[in-house]
């Protein structure tokens, strides 16, 4: 047993004690485990001490039982307003686990310190539901006595997101006891709407909580029973509990509330990737972990009920999950984090910008309209995303979500899909600013470089104007040093700090060590754009590579990234950008442009792996790959095929945006095991963002709408300098 577990169970049985005696006290039964046990109402703040080593035990243990105590009342709080508990203790309960927590802290907290506000102040920070509060006092405590307030925005915005998250999570399990109580919780409240409920009133859930000296708790109780009826309700609730319960389970009330939950414990882990990894971060994967097999567990239930056909579409069209809040509750604060930059103010760049064709089967002018609507809606999310500090991240391996390896290919597709603006500036500005020791990039500033993190940020940054190349040199050095004889490039350069780093079970590491196509394909597309006889001669020996790996069928494996679409859309870039004729080249791309053709859906779009339904991703880098060979300087392709399938691509792309500018995501990145040489033959890999074997979608959906968004501007062209001023103007 940990140390951390151990101070927990020793937290937890004085709490107990304390409480315990004072329900005797005033003559009340022995709590319940379940209020014991309510996870939303307990914070967790011995794995919070981790990002505070500076906090001694001794205070440590104070703030721990100081936070049990406001968990404790905050949970009290909860139930009353959901209709349980006595109305005449609850408020004399409360006011003394209040004073509890805070007779904990005074020997460790100065007097006149502003965190006592923050303690005082019963409605949470920002207005934000009553129990935001208690993540951030907590939080506030430790860095009060640790002396480091510069962590403290970053653990409370994550755990900020980790309460929201559970709430929703909550609300999901417990839905049906919230329903016959007669409250409007954030999953009951769509229901009624879909059942069309009599409306509750506007301020039902959210009225001011009670503070020290007022009545509050005593009526509470009203506004639960006039959530939708009054008590003699109840009878009707209960009969229409069958008719809730099919709309809760196949009317995707339960998913979209879900998918909020995973997004905000994403969100949660994705505040703290810059710390140091703690125990906390284990724990939000766990808690991921369990969101995602309730929420698959309700999409195979509904598939099954509802045939597999009908149960696709639904998912399809589902909103987004960073949407759901807007239409599911009043908790849309609760989103918020540090992306100031936006991607807005764009002007064109022609030299980046290919040429539109004119020909019978070229897009459309009305697809062009879509895709120029579609493209200004997506610039709108992607800048909502970026951090202040010019920064993107994405995907979550191993609770941590990238951010070096994130702004390189976020950066580098929108400015090679020609557009330019003071956020991609800032983005580049964080690169340079952010290499790792001997000059390369990584998943993350925690992890070694690698190899394809450090060709997306030289991609990006190789031509950028105002980037001193001299401080790209050592990348570049070290990145061409690893080239392999048979001309391919690995991902994994250090290979013993990866293994530590996956805690790998096996030092065989056939499968990290051997070139792979999407990689070499992703750095032969850089070298294309370096110039300089070394890089030309790197590039010609990598392309080489990349003829001998195609498959017979016209397209590349990937290693890490499900489907060969990634690869075989990089590798087409990289011989279309090499202006140099080879004996093969011709039927090199015209495999692949044959490949690309039969592999298109009868929806216009394309897929990845062994995926029934077209995917945003997929079909992104597909019309990239089109693009490039429409554009190509041999003459051996079908031209008006080609066209047709752009258009055809662009179509789907537009139509299958959803209202937040962003696509849905699928997990299409995925991490075999470092013994694993051909990933591809292998059709099983699980959803999760821990260990091996694992496949990961981009949760942020960025490294989805950049594709498109790269897509779309290469298939139709530049943005009108009219149209694109309302772009910045974030007008959709």
């Amino acid at each position: 047993m940990t140390l951390l577990m151990v101070e927990t169970r020793r937290t937890d049985e004085t709490f107990g004690e304390l409480w315990l005696a004072w329900r005797r006290e005033h003559g009340l039964p022995a709590p319940s485990a379940h209020h014991g046990a309510e996870a939303l109402f307990d914070h967790f703040p011995f794995l919070l001490w981790e990002h505070f080593p500076a906090v001694t035990l001794g205070a440590a243990r104070r703030i721990a039982l100081a936070a049990r105590a406001h968990g404790m009342a905050s949970g009290l709080r909860d139930a009353r307003v959901r209709g349980g508990g006595e109305a005449s203790t609850t408020g004399a309960a409360r006011a003394w686990l209040r004073d509890l927590a805070r007779r904990r802290l005074e020997p460790i907290i100065p007097p006149g310190d502003r965190y006592w506000r923050l303690l005082a102040d019963d409605r949470g920070p920002r207005g934000l539901p009553s129990w935001s509060d208690l993540p951030h006092a907590t939080a506030a405590a430790f860095a009060v006595c640790g002396g480091d307030p510069a962590l403290l925005p970053a653990v409370q915005e994550s755990q900020t997101h980790l309460y929201a998250g559970l709430a929703l999570y909550r609300d999901c399990v417990r839905w049906k006891r919230d329903f016959l109580a007669g409250y409007r919780s954030e999953v009951v409240g769509p229901l009624l709407d879909a059942l069309g409920g009599t409306s509750a009133p506007d301020t039902l859930g959210t009225s001011e909580p009670d503070t020290p000296g007022t009545s509050a708790p005593d009526t509470l109780g009203a506004s639960v029973l006039d959530a939708f009826g009054s008590a003699s309700g109840a009878a009707e609730r209960e009969a229409r509990l069958p008719d809730a319960a099919r709309v809760l389970h196949y009317g995707g009330v339960a998913e979209r509330a879900l998918d909020a939950a995973a997004e905000h414990l994403a969100r949660s882990m994705a505040a703290v990737t810059d710390l140091p990894p703690v125990s906390f971060a284990a724990m939000l994967a766990r808690l991921y972990g369990d969101v995602l097999r309730l929420r698959s567990d309700l999409a195979e239930t509904r598939a099954r009920h509802l045939g597999p056909a009908r149960a696709r579409a639904a998912v399809r069209s589902r909103p987004p999950a960073a949407a759901r809040l807007d239409d599911m509750s009043d908790m849309s604060d609760m989103s918020e984090h540090p992306v100031r930059v936006s991607v807005a103010h764009m002007s064109e760049n022609p030299v980046r910008v290919a040429a539109t064709h004119t020909s019978e089967n070229a897009v459309r002018a009305s697809d062009a309209q879509m895709s120029e609507k579609a493209v200004r809606a997506a610039l709108a999310h992607m800048g909502g995303e970026q951090y202040a500090d010019g920064h993107f991240g994405d995907f979550l391996v191993l609770t941590q979500q990238s951010t070096s390896w994130a702004t390189g290919y976020v950066g580098w597709n929108l400015a090679h899909a020609g557009l330019r603006a003071p956020a991609l500036d800032a983005a580049a500005r964080w690169l340079v600013e952010n290499r790792a020791p001997g000059g390369g990039w990584g998943y993350n500033g925690h992890w070694p470089a690698d190899n394809d993190s450090t060709a997306n940020a030289l991609m990006f940054l190789i031509d950028r104007p105002g980037v001193d190349r001299a401080l790209l040199e050592p990348a570049l050095d070290h990145l061409l040093a690893t080239q392999a004889p048979d001309g391919g490039f690995t991902t994994v350069d250090d290979l013993s700090a990866w293994l530590v780093r996956f805690r790998a079970p096996t030092d065989d590491a056939p499968g990290w060590t051997t070139p792979h196509p999407c990689v070499t394909a992703m750095v032969a597309l850089m070298l294309s754009r370096v110039g300089g006889d070394r890089a030309t001669a790197a590039a010609d020996a990598a392309l080489t590579f990349l003829r001998r790996c195609q498959r017979p069928a016209g397209y590349w494996d990937a290693y890490w990234w499900v489907g060969g679409l990634y690869t075989t859309c990089r590798a087409v870039q990289a011989l279309c950008a090499v202006k140099r004729e080879s004996p093969d080249a011709g039927g090199t791309l015209a495999r692949a442009a044959g490949w690309l053709l039969r592999s298109r859906r009868a929806d216009g779009g394309w897929s990845g792996g062994h995926r029934e339904g077209s995917g945003a991703f997929q079909t992104a880098l597909a019309v990239q790959a089109l693009c490039a060979l429409r554009d190509d300087h041999h003459d051996h392709h079908d031209r008006e095929a080609l066209e047709r399938a752009v258009a055809g691509g662009v179509r789907w792309l537009a139509g299958h945006q959803l209202p937040d500018g962003s696509w849905p995501v699928e997990p299409v990145l995925r991490v075999p095991r470092p013994d694993v040489v051909e990933p591809w033959r292998d059709v099983t890999w699980t959803e999760s963002i821990l260990g091996l074997d694992i496949v990961v979608p981009d949760w942020r959906r960025l490294f989805t709408g950049a594709a498109a968004v790269h897509a779309l501007r290469r298939a139709t062209g530049p943005l009108s300098r009219p149209t694109l001023e309302h772009a910045l103007k974030g007008e959709r």
